[in-house]
């Protein structure tokens, strides 16, 4: 699913979509937005950010990689925004992956 499509989704009026679904594609956008480079892809972004954290998106392991960008914020300032907008994602769901996560908002749009 492109971030176009992601976007063109969410704004639909006639669309009645979840509010937390809602506000954690926002943050999902926003994320992306902040990105330093363009994604086109929600799969593309998750590979980046499974790369950016080493492995499984976690929450844990999203706030530990926010930790390492926080510790040179002058030269990381786009990377922490967006990974800061990532973390509240996971009020969507706590216990799952972003990719998990990023999984079944794809398919609740999809409906």
């Amino acid at each position: 699913m492109t971030f176009d499509e992601l976007f063109e989704l969410i704004d639909d009026e006639s669309r009645v979509i979840d509010l937390r679904v809602k506000v954690a594609v926002k943050r999902i956008i926003q994320a992306e937005t902040d990105w330093r480079t363009e994604v086109k892809t929600l799969e593309d972004f998750i590979e980046i950010l499974e790369n950016e954290v080493n492995g499984e998106t976690s929450k844990e392991n999203v706030s530990k990689r926010l930790r390492t960008f926080e510790t040179n914020i002058a030269g990381n300032a786009w990377e922490a925004e967006s990974f800061t907008s990532l973390l509240e994602v996971f009020e969507y769901n706590q216990n799952k992956s972003l990719k998990e996560i990023f999984e079944e908002i794809k398919l609740e749009l999809k409906r």
